[in-house]
């Protein structure tokens, strides 16, 4: 599994290192939309994907030898978002940025269980369990930019990402008997950072961006089930690939 903070390390990395370069070669250039950052405020749209998974603790139960349940584990899926940006302009080198967009994507869950049949060995049974989400999203988040250099700003960004799942409120859910099931808690709360890039066009600004979340509560619904008491807590986490157009 591609570990988040290694792929964001190096996409910090690889953008700090096009924002030395342009800082040592700032020969003056046409400056496309010279009058951009005089504007208080600025509206466009985003678009991206995303990759997400879960953080889970194991309860104390894992260690209870009669427990048919012996792991957990999460696996990452390639989802996607769109939707629409609101800018502040704060001042010279800050920005107070909100946006609300729809993200789609699905997280999947692979539980071991030990099959105990009566006059047979017990063996175990991999079942693996998607769990697929549409959220509407609301991150807020403050920007700090560089000093721009001709057409380019490098600039970081830290917030929090309020989401909630309309469809998981509205639709009825069954539990069918012998298999897997999580139920997630219809709203989530991510604590994001991210990277990116300002690149000044000639019609708009266009900012590549990534961006990573942990959650901050826990998001599954306990049904008394041995599939949720099973952990102790269930967190999210989302790495983010956006592309901004202001």
């Amino acid at each position: 599994m591609i570990s988040y903070i290694k792929v964001l390390i190096i996409c910090v990395l690889c953008l700090s290192f096009n924002g030395s370069i342009f800082a040592q070669n700032p020969s003056p250039k046409v400056q496309n939309l010279r009058k951009y950052d005089k504007d208080d405020f600025h509206l466009g749209y985003t678009v991206g994907f995303n990759s997400g998974d879960f953080s889970i603790r194991n309860s104390d139960i894992f260690w209870n030898e009669d427990f048919q349940i012996y792991s957990i584990e999460a696996h990452q899926n390639v989802g996607f978002q769109f939707g629409a940006i609101s800018n502040v302009h704060l001042g010279e080198n800050f920005d107070l940025r909100l946006l609300l967009y729809a993200s789609f994507n699905q997280r999947d869950l692979d539980y071991t269980i030990l099959k105990k049949i009566e006059g047979q060995d017990p063996a175990f049974i991999n079942y693996t369990m998607p769990i697929s989400s549409t959220f509407m999203e609301l991150p807020l988040s403050i920007k700090y930019k560089s000093t721009r250099v001709n057409n380019y700003r490098v600039y970081v960004l830290g917030g929090i990402n309020p989401k909630i799942d309309p469809v998981h409120i509205l639709k009825k859910e069954y539990i069918q008997p012998n298999k897997p099931q999580i139920r997630l808690k219809p709203y989530d709360l991510l604590a994001e950072v991210g990277i990116g890039l300002d690149i000044y066009t000639t019609y708009f600004k266009f900012s590549p961006e990534i961006k990573y979340g942990v959650g901050v509560l826990d998001i599954m619904q306990q049904d008394n089930t041995m599939y949720t008491t099973s952990a102790a807590y269930m967190k999210s986490r989302m790495f983010m690939l956006s592309f901004h157009f202001e």
